[in-house]
């Protein structure tokens, strides 16, 4: 589906903006970013 088709894509974004960001934290690598921005 859409959310594991745009995951890796979120995975690299948030790895670059992100560096000390931790998934597991969070459901998702989109949800993670919704949090920080």
């Amino acid at each position: 589906d859409y959310a594991d088709d745009v995951e890796p894509l979120w995975q690299h974004f948030c790895a670059l903006h992100f560096k000390d960001a931790k998934r597991e934290e969070y459901e998702t690598y989109y949800e993670l970013y919704l949090v920080r921005t």
